[in-house]
């Protein structure tokens, strides 16, 4: 039998509110998300799956650290810290990731504040961006590399970060780009991978991170409002990957196609709730987050978004004149119609249609 890869997960945060009560640590929630990925392997390449053994290290409170010849690759978690300040654990974890790069056994991965400690210990410039904070879903631009490695075109993931790498150390490949930060993920065969994206965060997650920064001040209306619009897109652009399989009652999902939309006029003796948007919309991005709340509330509804550019023949065939304007559907039939963002107006409609 194969011996199990053996992950350190090197927590340098730890998660707030309800993400901290539902995995307890980011070490939880990176083993889920490794498991997932194994999973993954089996079920897509009909290979024998990896078994893992994943151990947690806090290297913020006990500077606690992993002996190498234990573990067969070490993972740096984000975190709210600055990778570039010279607090006595951030130089003792530069350091440990130093002498990590400087052998060929195990291997680095860095997530975000990982992902810049690893440019740190590269000896390039880590500090604050000059364009300000990156946050919520961001398209990634990929390199042949990244698009080879990740085995897409295109990368759609959660951001959550002020700071960056400043330039590409001249021993790894560059994974690709955002409008808002160069250095997005690297890679050296054998030795490293990092993103600075969080491939571990879920919509959850980085609405209540956009809520708690929203309150405290450091997100002004426009950049939470923003962010936020941007979270059941992403969503929904994963589901409907399956749309016919996966179609469940949670969240908001993405009508893409005219056939999409059929299939969900297609639904039985439940609440149709349709929101007609444009992306150059500014009160579809305002409303957008009530949306999601809606569709958490009212449970017996599905709810669907429609970018209205994206699929003309159906905003043409529901005479949609104004964005956002949301239509409410049973049965096939049309039970109600809300022009404009007036969240009252809407949830009172669902309601009465319920």
């Amino acid at each position: 039998m194969k011996a199990p890869l053996r992950i350190a997960v090197l927590e340098c945060d730890e998660p707030v509110g309800k993400a901290k009560e539902k995995y307890g640590g980011y070490g939880n929630l990176f083993k889920e998300l490794l498991n997932a990925g194994a999973d993954h392997i089996a079920q897509k390449d009909g290979a024998r799956r990896p078994e893992l053994d994943v151990t947690k290290f806090d290297v913020v409170n006990t500077e606690h650290y992993p002996t190498l010849e234990n573990v067969d690759a070490v993972l740096l978690t984000g975190s709210k810290y600055n990778a570039f300040d010279n607090d006595p654990w951030i130089l003792k974890l530069v350091e440990f990731t130093k002498k990590v790069l400087a052998q060929d056994r195990v291997r680095v991965v860095g997530v975000c504040f990982g992902h810049q400690i690893v440019g740190r210990a590269l000896d390039v410039k880590v500090d604050r961006s000059k364009v300000g904070w990156e946050v919520a879903v961001v398209d990634v631009a990929l390199t042949e590399k990244g698009k080879g490695f990740f085995g897409v075109e295109k990368l759609a993931i959660h951001q959550m970060h002020h700071d960056i790498v400043y330039t590409y150390p001249p021993s790894v490949e560059a994974l690709g780009h955002s409008p808002r930060c160069d250095v997005q993920g690297m890679y050296a065969k054998n030795r490293l991978i990092t993103v600075q994206g969080h491939p571990e965060f879920n919509g959850d997650i980085v609405t209540e991170l956009l809520e708690r920064r929203h309150d405290q001040g450091v997100f002004d209306d426009e950049m939470f409002r923003d962010g936020m619009s941007r979270i059941p897109t992403f969503r929904s652009n994963n589901q409907a990957r399956a749309f016919s399989a996966t179609m469940g009652k949670e969240g908001v999902h993405n009508l893409t196609s005219k056939s999409d939309f059929d299939s969900a006029m297609g639904t039985k003796d439940t609440l149709m709730v349709l929101d007609c948007f444009a992306t150059w919309c500014g009160p579809c991005k305002m409303i957008a987050p009530r949306i999601v709340k809606f569709s958490d509330t009212y449970e017996d509804a599905r709810f669907y978004k429609l970018d209205v550019d994206e699929v003309p023949e159906v905003a043409q065939e529901l005479a949609v004149r104004a964005m956002p304007t949301f239509l409410l559907f049973k049965n096939g039939d049309k039970v109600g119609e809300v022009v404009g963002a007036n969240p009252a107006a809407l949830e009172t409609a669902i309601k009465n249609n319920l």
